[in-house]
Parts: C-alpha cells; structure tokens; sequence
C-alpha cells in the first residue's frame, strides 16, 4: 500500500513538473521570454509562486525543461563496475546524467529547437551544461591519481579529468548532432559510433 502511494505521489510530481515546463514554454513562444514571468507560469499551471520555486530555481529552467544535475546510484554503479576503458565509461556516465537533467518533454519541441527560437536561453542552457560537467568530475578524478609510492610526478588527477569529461561531451554533442532524436531511438548505438569516430580523429 504504502508502495502504491510513493508511486502515485512521484507520478503526480511528474506530471506538475511538466505542467509548469510545459506553460512556461508556451508562454514564452508565444509572448516572448520577458512576458513568461514566473507569476504568469504559476496562473497558467495552476499553481503558486511557492510551489513552482519547489519545482524549478528559475524560469529559464522551467521554459527549457532541465533539473539540477543528480548522479544516480545505479549509473555510478555502472560507470564503477564497467569493464570498459576510461573514454567510454566517462561517455556513458556522462549521458546518464545529461539525461536526468534533461529528461523527456511533453512538448513537441525540441530543447534545441527551443534556443534556435529563443536565443537569450543559449547561455542558460550551456550553463546547464557545465554543471553536469562539474558534477561529474569528481567521480573521474580518481581514475588518474597515482599513488604515493609511484615514481611518478604525484597528481590529484583534476587536468586529467577535466580533459576526459571534454572529450567525453564532445562526444555526446557529436552524436547529438548526428541523431537529435538520440535519446528517443538507440542512445548506446549512437554514442558507441561517436567513440569510435572520435578515436579515429584523433589517432
């Protein structure tokens, strides 16, 4: 029972969130982004000012659909376990994440399509981005930090992750622009050719 509540609470979360994204976006489109005030957001979803700040931190977030980035425990667990090499399985965590952040919109526009017409949001949404970066990081760094024996110049492993968590987005923009429904068809077919054409423009 109690199961059965979380459920419905989590899919009525679900459906608000996309409400509020989906009236922002509209109002936005068709009025401009300065007429989509979070005031007239909340009216036209149906909500209160409150209860959108639960929801979104701003209203270009709201507009263009995105969250603050969260790794989950399963693609953690994924990337740690992977037998891959180091590229793919930044690659793949990376995605994950990308992909919690921005999950999928009720609207019929794409994100892309939502700065091609809404320009001012290019630098939000980069933004956006970068926080996704950042957070992975971190969880990359370990990967290149030596140990205190090795005869190697010590190293935190910070350059080296910042250049994987590049090439690794790099990668996922690639394969973007090749298939922008990448996330609705095959995203692990699409990445996996990316890698390898990165691997072949580098060598």
């Amino acid at each position: 029972m109690q199961e059965k509540i979380a459920n419905s609470r989590e899919t009525l979360k679900a459906q608000v969130w996309s409400d509020i994204h989906v009236a922002a976006l509209s109002l936005a489109i068709e009025h401009g982004l300065a007429a989509a005030t979070i005031d007239r957001i909340a009216e036209k979803s149906g909500i209160s000012r409150r209860t959108f700040f639960n929801y979104f931190p701003s209203k270009e977030d709201a507009i263009l659909g995105i969250r603050d980035p969260v790794i989950a425990v399963e693609a953690l667990t994924e990337f740690t376990e992977s037998a891959e090499d180091n590229l793919t399985r930044t690659v793949f965590l990376l995605w994950n994440v990308f992909q919690a952040a921005r999950p999928p919109s009720a609207s019929k526009m794409t994100r892309r399509e939502v700065v091609e017409k809404l320009p001012d949001l290019l630098g939000h949404f980069a933004r956006s981005g970068e926080a996704v970066a950042k957070l992975v990081e971190p969880f990359i760094r370990p990967l290149f930090v030596l140990p205190a024996h090795s005869d190697s110049s010590a190293t935190d492993g910070s350059s080296e992750a910042k250049m994987l968590v590049s090439a690794a987005t790099a990668i996922i923009i690639s394969a973007y622009l090749k298939n922008p429904a990448i996330a609705q068809s095959d995203p692990f077919a699409s990445l996996t050719a990316a890698i390898t054409s990165f691997r072949k423009a580098i060598s």
